[in-house]
């Protein structure tokens, strides 16, 4: 084979594998777990749910979705901290997987220890996030008393927001996602 193709394969290759390290997505894999310790770990997400009441609600259901899974907890706030990349304070995290016939989404919500520490949080994402290769802002806008920024990604619209302790990221794949964000604004 000429010396150039072989090159070029290698270098495609290392960009390849270097986007999937490198270019961490909502989209990625939970954290490897053995079944019997996920089952576990499972009960005991639910369990940390159902004790803490500073876990936001959600909704089971929105416009075109339902609530499939849910979790809390080490395992929310390991997948939370993987994202952002970055050590910051949480006291607990929520993610949720909502499924539709035709639409899908993910919400991750960050419980912060305190107000100021979720407005730091908030701070960072507004002010690292334009510089982003994988989000392309698209709008900041009000909507239920709260400021929204609406970025793009992997092929994807996704919506973050603060209020109080927490800080949302809503990743959605939908014909209409506005519709869905109202549901979880209201909620």
């Amino acid at each position: 084979m000429p010396r150039k193709f072989i090159l070029t394969a290698l270098v495609v290759l290392v960009v390849g594998v270097f986007l999937v390290l490198y270019q961490g997505s909502p989209e990625q894999a939970e954290p490897e777990q053995p079944a019997a310790a996920e089952q576990n770990q499972a009960e005991q997400d639910q369990q940390i749910a159902e004790e803490s009441s500073d876990l936001p609600d959600l909704p089971q259901q929105t416009a075109e979705m339902e609530l499939v899974d849910s979790y809390s907890g080490d395992r929310a706030m390991w997948e939370i901290l993987r994202l952002h990349r970055n050590d910051f304070p949480l006291d607990d995290g929520v993610v949720a997987i909502y499924q539709g016939e035709n639409a899908e989404g993910v919400l991750w919500v960050s419980v912060s220890p305190d107000v100021e520490e979720a407005t730091k949080l908030m701070q960072l994402m507004v002010q690292e996030l334009p510089t982003s290769d994988v989000f392309r802002e698209e709008d900041v806008f009000e909507a239920a008393g709260k400021t929204i920024y609406y970025v793009t990604g992997m092929g994807k619209d996704h919506y973050y927001w603060h209020d109080d302790l927490y800080v949302y990221w809503l990743q959605i794949d939908s014909q209409d996602p506005i519709s869905e964000l109202n549901v979880f604004l209201e909620y």
